[in-house]
């Protein structure tokens, strides 16, 4: 069968198919229930506004500056929650640092 022949017969078929009277209204009904407010849609358009808010150059450098800013004020809580270790207590304690402080009594 050659092209001419298909497009001939192809034309000539008609379509039997249709759709059921209630076709158009489900289809809306699906639209405005995908557009409505949903937790869904609103964390969406939250993040897209955030990101477009940092694509910003002064928005995304203040943004880099607060966490390194963060970064630091953590590191320094956490590094004075632990009590200062002697020489010896840091190497032990680098080797394995399931060790507990060397003053510790164990039974």
């Amino acid at each position: 069968m050659n092209d001419d022949e298909l497009h001939r017969i192809l034309c000539r078929a008609t379509a039997r198919s249709s759709l059921p009277d209630t076709f158009n209204r489900e289809v809306w009904h699906r639209i405005e229930a995908e557009e409505s407010i949903s937790l869904g849609a609103c964390l969406r358009q939250l993040c897209q506004r955030f990101f477009t808010l940092l694509a910003h150059p002064c928005t995304g450098g203040a943004a880099i500056l607060a966490s390194m800013a963060l970064g630091a004020w953590l590191g320094v809580q956490t590094a004075e929650a632990e009590p200062p270790l002697d020489g010896a207590s840091a190497y032990l304690r680098s080797i394995d640092p399931l060790k507990g402080h060397p003053k510790e009594v164990r039974p």
